[in-house]
């Protein structure tokens, strides 16, 4: 009967087969790695990377969406900071940015039109602001609506599907 034997040599092992040929396993496990990757194999890790990017994008493009949001919110909170520090000095709100002494910063004026910076005061008594600011109709804000700030501190932003939202909801 003949059969497979594994022999062990000094110069690695060999493979005898039952009718007297040998092969060298080193000589196969070389041939195997030289031929590369298989077409299954591409497949798979392209498959792979489709899913990881399929859940990475839209996670990144919410992301930014909140960052640009973020910065219109810290504008606002900052023009409604000076507000109250005029007011405490000129017993009325300022009607404008500029009577604030804080103009729009660029970085914000890239995702917010600053056009639409409007300050609303009511005379009272009691006195009180609104301060709004829309995005501008292209880029990554372009979906969303205005963002808001009271004096009474009510603090919201309109989403893309035209809800409104505190500025610590998402």
């Amino acid at each position: 009967m003949g059969g497979v034997y594994v022999k062990r040599e000094a110069t690695g092992p060999v493979l005898t087969m039952h009718k007297g040929k040998t092969r060298k396993l080193q000589a196969r496990a070389m041939r195997r790695s030289d031929q590369g990757f298989t077409l299954i194999e591409i497949m798979i890790v392209v498959v792979i990377i489709s899913i990881l990017a399929a859940i990475a994008v839209p996670s990144y493009n919410e992301y930014a969406r909140r960052s640009a949001r973020t910065l219109g919110q810290n504008y606002l909170a900052e023009l409604a900071q000076r507000q109250e520090l005029f007011f405490q000095n000129n017993r009325a709100y300022a009607t404008t940015a500029e009577q604030l002494g804080f103009l729009m910063p660029p970085e914000v004026s890239q995702r917010y039109d600053s056009t639409s910076l409007a300050i609303v005061v009511n005379a009272g008594p009691p006195a009180s602001f609104t301060i709004t600011i829309t995005p501008l109709t292209t880029g990554l804000l372009a979906s969303e609506g205005v963002v808001t700030i009271t004096s009474t501190g009510l603090r919201t932003w309109v989403d893309k599907n035209s809800n409104i939202k505190r500025w610590d909801e998402r």
